[in-house]
């Protein structure tokens, strides 16, 4: 007996005409598949769905490596813009803080000091918007 791999019914296989031999070599081989003559339809469309969904393995490649390049080119924009936003950041070491003053007063105090290098260094500070901020804790010490 044979059996039909897209149907699952058993047939004899003097009645669909296929020889002792050939039934031996169907058993024993795993990629041999035999279709009764009821289910030969049913072979093309699983052929062509077989390359349906080689197809549709091929476009997800295609949408996933799309997907990280737009991740890559997002995080390229984001840099992008972070870098512009501190473009005219600078950073002074050394100033001293007046431990009597508000923080209030500390950043105006700063804002003078900042402003007095710059000039120093001719660098105009008429339309300059001086925010300073101080890293670290307060009255740490980092002279020698």
């Amino acid at each position: 007996m044979v059996q039909c791999t897209m149907c699952k019914k058993y047939f004899i296989h003097s009645c669909v005409d296929l020889t002792t031999a050939e039934v031996r070599s169907i058993k024993t081989k795993q990629n041999i598949n035999w279709t009764c003559s009821r289910c030969p339809g049913v072979g093309e469309s699983i052929s062509e769905l077989k390359s349906l969904i080689l197809t549709l393995q091929e476009e997800i490649k295609t949408l996933r490596c799309n997907n990280e390049t737009k991740l890559k080119f997002e995080e390229v924009i984001q840099e992008l813009t972070d870098r512009n936003r501190r473009k005219s950041n600078i950073m002074v070491y050394g100033l001293t803080e007046d431990k009597e003053s508000s923080k209030d007063e500390q950043k105006r105090l700063d804002q003078t000091k900042i402003k007095e290098v710059l000039n120093f260094l001719e660098i105009n500070t008429d339309n300059v918007q001086i925010k300073p901020i101080r890293l670290g804790t307060e009255n740490d010490y980092f002279g020698p």
